[in-house]
């Protein structure tokens, strides 16, 4: 596994670090540091919270072409899910997902999958229909093994040639992002459970400094109005440390029951 220069010691928290433990890939537990890396991802993981962000941005930037990042985007499963979501509501756009593994970016770019029966089930009945297995057979044809998965189980897919031309995937490291993309160019970043794997359950004064460097530099990359996505429920962890980072940087929140979309207001006051 190819891991550039990134310094996984900022990755490493007094407490032992979630994804230790919830990653997919035994190989990747027992060899640190890689063994910190979790690559716990799924097609169509918040639906209802993704379509609502589709409405946002088609609300936000009326007939643009759009730039959207995807941080911490693992095997690519987030990158296609709302690629697919756009296509769907006629909102061009061009993704990026970055990850700090380049193993794992390795197999985004593939674009082939092993779903088992458990992880197709819970991405089409959420709202109890099937139009996400529906609209994932636009794009996805079955696929007769794959050797990215050399153990595997379940059921493989593989992404058809003609689509996702407008998706790619970069290694990067969300801590140097102000580096990897240009200032005022990114119209959506979504950055769902990313920050709490920087964090510390031991020290808040740390956890609110580092999601405040962050949050400064994930803005840079945003043009005005841009917004910021994260995960249901982690804005409420580590005592609001995200939280009180993007009310400090004048991000507002345009969902108060969920606090998962987060937009940039600071330009409003100049």
């Amino acid at each position: 596994m190819k891991i550039s220069s990134i310094n996984f010691n900022k990755y490493v928290a007094k407490t032992p670090n979630f994804k230790a433990y919830h990653t997919e890939n035994e190989q990747d537990y027992n060899n640190n540091p890689q063994g910190m890396l979790c690559h716990t991802s799924m097609f169509f993981r918040y639906p209802k919270i993704d379509e609502n962000v589709v409405e946002t941005l088609k609300n936000i930037f009326p007939n643009q072409k759009l730039k959207i990042i995807s941080q911490g985007c693992s095997q690519g499963e987030e990158v296609y899910s709302i690629a697919m979501l756009l296509k769907k509501s006629n909102i061009e756009a061009d993704l990026v997902g970055v990850d700090i593994d380049d193993n794992i970016i390795y197999k985004a770019r593939k674009g082939a999958y092993e779903l088992d029966f458990n992880e197709f089930l819970a991405f089409i009945n959420p709202s109890g229909n099937q139009k996400y297995a529906v609209l994932f057979d636009e794009y996805f044809v079955p696929n007769r093994s794959s050797v990215l998965y050399p153990h595997a189980t379940g059921k493989f897919y593989k992404k058809k040639k003609d689509k996702f031309q407008n998706c790619k995937f970069l290694q990067g490291d969300i801590l140097n992002c102000d580096k990897q993309f240009p200032k005022n160019s990114v119209n959506a970043i979504f950055c769902r459970n990313i920050l709490y794997h920087l964090l510390d359950f031991e020290d808040e004064n740390y956890n609110e400094k580092v999601c405040d460097d962050v949050i400064k530099k994930m803005k840079m990359n945003l043009v005005d109005n841009g917004i910021i996505i994260f995960a249901p429920s982690e804005i409420f962890n580590f005592n609001h440390a995200i939280e009180k980072a993007l009310i400090a940087n004048d991000f507002r929140c345009l969902d108060n029951n969920t606090k998962t979309i987060w937009q940039k207001t600071d330009y409003l006051s100049k």
